[in-house]
């Protein structure tokens, strides 16, 4: 939400600043961006980009990071291992 500041009059997107001065950013853009999208896509099963059949396996969002990056666990409930960026997967129901 856009909030101005009663002391410095300044405006700033509170989702990504500090609540008070001097509203410095906690989090890029980039990886707000990102956080944005992890989240559109919790609760929907994923497959790889590369995947366009789905043939190595569909996965749901486990968990989600501070910068937007996710972990994965398949169907059974086996963790993949490591972060992935969520820019790399797309939901299979579309």
């Amino acid at each position: 939400m856009i909030v101005t500041c009663q002391k410095c009059r300044r405006s700033y997107d509170d989702a990504k600043c500090w609540t008070y001065c001097p509203h410095d950013q906690f989090i890029s853009d980039r990886a707000a961006k990102q956080k944005d999208l992890a989240f559109q896509m919790s609760g929907k099963r994923l497959r790889f980009n590369r995947d366009p059949d789905g043939k190595i396996g569909t996965y749901d969002i486990c968990s989600i990071g501070h910068d937007g990056m996710i972990t994965l666990r398949t169907l059974s409930g086996q963790l993949l291992v490591g972060e992935f960026s969520p820019h790399l997967f797309q939901s299979v129901d579309g």
